[in-house]
């Protein structure tokens, strides 16, 4: 997801699939394949997605809640 993230940044920034696989040192097929699946999120999306996979993370590592009720609360919080 962390490709697929950098790529959603840099389209948005108006960067060409080029230009991307240059920046994240990457071959061009690998961001052909993120491009279009770019097309799905928008930045502030993939932002929300990312802080609540870091706060499952935590969570899970201070085993302060079950898995189950952890990865329950990252549905919820990402659900439309």
């Amino acid at each position: 997801f962390r490709t697929l993230s950098q790529v959603v940044m840099l389209k948005q920034a108006k960067k060409t699939p080029q230009q991307i696989a240059l920046h994240l040192e990457l071959k061009p097929w690998m961001i052909k394949k993120q491009w279009s699946f770019a097309g799905r999120y928008k930045a502030q999306h993939v932002t929300e997605i990312l802080e609540g996979l870091l706060e499952c993370e935590n969570r899970l590592k201070a085993k302060s809640l079950g898995p189950e009720l952890i990865f329950s609360r990252l549905v919820r919080r990402l659900a439309p």
